[in-house]
């Protein structure tokens, strides 16, 4: 009967030991920056609200058009 785990080969053991750490664990950075992507999509919205009632509060954005006369 064979043994449940592998024992990488030398060659494969040489070839993935050679791999950065970035490398190595690509697959993870690359789940990483997907939830990352789908988590600010879902801030996004909520962090444009927060700037704009922030700079409301500081009358940076106002309701009267460019070029009238405030009172």
């Amino acid at each position: 009967m064979s043994s449940s785990t592998r024992t990488p080969a030398p060659a494969e053991a040489g070839v993935i030991g050679a791999l950065s750490t970035l490398d190595r664990f690509l697959p993870v950075w690359i789940g990483v920056a997907m939830a990352a992507g789908l988590l600010l999509g879902r801030l996004v919205p909520v962090l444009v609200v927060l700037v704009y009632v922030s700079l409301w509060g500081r009358r940076l954005f106002t309701t009267t058009p460019r070029g009238s006369v405030h009172a």
